[in-house]
């Protein structure tokens, strides 16, 4: 199966207008996914991570920082929106994987205090679609510069 995701910016404002289409190798068609875009704003700011039959994206409004996870249901094509892990900075790099079967948030941060330190914080979903579920699971160090 392919996605075809396109953005059509509208002349003049900042919403913005989505086409998805879904190619399946077994029938050679495209198909359009009728359901509608959940928030004209958003617009998608990550690569995809496939887990539990879904496409995940991060979405953002324009000129913003990541604040939410959409997800297109293959099965239903149908979109779904998610929450990020409640102590996820809006200001760092994010990005999303699939962990041991599992959609997972990472988190690239820097801290200052007498020293620079950087680290990722890794974060899975342990129920699927479940927003409290979010656990983290590592904090892996990076560096330390004085």
């Amino acid at each position: 199966m392919t996605i075809s995701l396109v953005e059509f910016p509208k002349k003049g404002q900042s919403l913005i207008e989505f086409e998805v289409k879904l190619y399946s190798l077994k029938s050679q068609f495209w198909k359009k996914i009728e359901d509608q875009w959940p928030k004209k704003e958003w617009s998608i700011c990550s690569d995809s991570a496939s887990s539990n039959g879904a496409l995940h994206w991060l979405v953002v409004e324009e000129g913003q920082r990541p604040e939410n996870i959409l997800a297109l249901d293959l099965a239903t094509e149908k979109f779904r929106v998610f929450t990020m892990p409640p102590q996820a900075p809006k200001n760092w790099m994010t990005n999303l994987v699939k962990l041991e079967g599992k959609l997972c948030f990472i988190m690239n941060t820097v801290t200052y205090n007498d020293v620079k330190e950087l680290y990722h914080d890794v974060w899975l979903m342990k129920e699927y679609g479940e927003g409290n579920s979010w656990t983290q699971i590592y904090k892996i160090e990076q560096c330390a510069v004085a």
